[in-house]
């Protein structure tokens, strides 16, 4: 899949969460890696999305993280 998106911080976590990817990454450009109608700690139905942020540096995968489409509390997902 590997679509590109911004991932902007909702929640004081989540804006937290964006700030560090940058700082230690220096991209503001995310990728969805995958998409699931379900996962394992939630009961929402979906839209999921596996987001990381688009960079060649092997720490991205500290950043992994579910991002819900619609509903998420922390994060909202833009596209550009």
């Amino acid at each position: 899949m590997h679509k590109r998106i911004t991932l902007t911080g909702i929640s004081l976590r989540g804006k937290n969460r964006v700030k560090e990817a940058f700082m230690m990454l220096g991209t503001r450009e995310w990728r969805i890696l995958e998409q699931q109608d379900r996962v394992p700690f939630n009961q929402s139905v979906g839209p999921w999305f596996l987001v990381e942020p688009r960079s060649d540096n092997p720490k991205r995968k500290s950043f992994l993280r579910w991002v819900h489409g619609v509903f998420d509390p922390h994060f909202k997902i833009v596209e550009p």
